[in-house]
């Protein structure tokens, strides 16, 4: 049995500690991504730097800069080797444009205005059926990114750069062979439909995304004659005659009415033997995970979306006609869930 005074000890000050070091990470993203607005690590890759030499290549004033890369070696971004003088660590290393893992664009969106504007207005979400976002901006994220090319082209990149530590698992783990024609919806810049062909001889693919987005587009040389981009929105339709539909993190994007109109329109799209392809995470309701459930928030606080369970995903599949076949973990965080149409 449970002594009942235990239940009221004194408090331990050390939680104090603990949870102000916690409030601070908002402070330490804002510091990070004016390090990699910056360019600091690029500058630092060659080796180490006087404070006054990076001030000079950033056109900031040395004091200052130098103040904010003292706390950046508090928590292991930067190190100072000697007085005002500083080099890379293994942390900072993924924020240079050229590193095979960066981060820089996300670390760039994170520590936007806007990002931090919606995240502190996170209770307007928990009031409203909307998003943290659209009760600032009065608009809808994807519209204001339209208006925004500056912000719009460093969210294109984070996703791209995201898209890039998960592109090689989906190849792995999915057997796209079997296909004819293989339609990337919502597919962004591409880096993933790439992936698939370059992977996978003889099969053709169709990257369907909005006018802005396929305007940018780069197609591998060699791959040319085997894809081809077209313009649309999912709302209103997709491409027909896909052996494969792939939808990417877009349907975490919406609520369960948008959702399922998205899965109506490829159901509509496909023939019998189609599979349709929901690439996305999904929660586990028994264990939760930080990434998990930070995306959830994120969704919920950008675009009003949510991430979902097995089941509530079977949900949105049978409101559509679709039935799921088989869930698909990959050797990332992400997950496959092949559908098909219910018969």
């Amino acid at each position: 049995m449970i002594n009942s005074s235990s239940e009221h000890q004194s408090p331990n000050p050390f939680n104090s500690i603990k949870l102000a070091n916690k409030l601070h990470g908002a402070i330490y993203t804002q510091l990070i991504s004016v390090a990699a607005e910056l360019g600091i690590a690029d500058l630092l890759a060659t080796g180490k730097k006087s404070v006054q030499a990076l001030a000079e290549a950033t056109g900031t004033i040395e004091g200052r800069l130098y103040r904010i890369l003292r706390v950046l070696t508090t928590i292991g971004i930067f190190a100072e080797t000697a007085p005002r003088y500083f080099e890379m660590t293994d942390l900072s290393e993924p924020l240079r444009k050229d590193s095979p893992y960066s981060v820089r664009s996300l670390a760039l969106m994170l520590g936007s205005e806007w990002h931090a504007r919606s995240w502190a207005n996170i209770t307007h979400s928990l009031k409203n059926n909307a998003s943290a976002f659209d009760g600032i901006y009065q608009q809808n994220f994807f519209d204001y990114l339209k208006d925004h090319p500056k912000e719009e082209a460093i969210f294109n990149e984070t996703m791209t750069s995201q898209s890039q530590k998960q592109a090689v698992a989906i190849c792995q783990a999915y057997d796209f062979s079997k296909a004819t024609t293989v339609v990337d919806i919502g597919g962004g810049q591409g880096l993933l439909l790439n992936q698939i062909l370059e992977k996978t001889p003889g099969i053709k693919g169709i990257l369907f995304d909005q006018q802005s987005t396929v305007q940018a587009v780069s197609v591998l040389p060699e791959l040319t004659s085997r894809m081809r981009t077209e313009a649309g929105s999912f709302f209103e339709g997709v491409p027909k005659g896909g052996d494969i539909y792939l939808l990417k993190h877009i349907i975490h994007d919406y609520d369960d009415d948008c959702a399922v109109k998205i899965l109506k329109n490829c159901h509509a799209a496909m023939h019998p033997q189609s599979r349709l392809l929901i690439v996305d995470l999904v929660l586990n309701q028994s264990t939760a995970t930080f990434l998990r459930t930070w995306t959830d928030l994120e969704m919920m606080v950008l675009l009003n979306g949510k991430e979902r369970t097995e089941v509530e995903f079977c949900d949105l599949f049978n409101s559509a006609g679709l039935k799921l076949e088989k869930v698909i973990q990959t050797k990332s965080d992400i997950s496959i869930l092949e559908c098909t149409l219910r018969k």
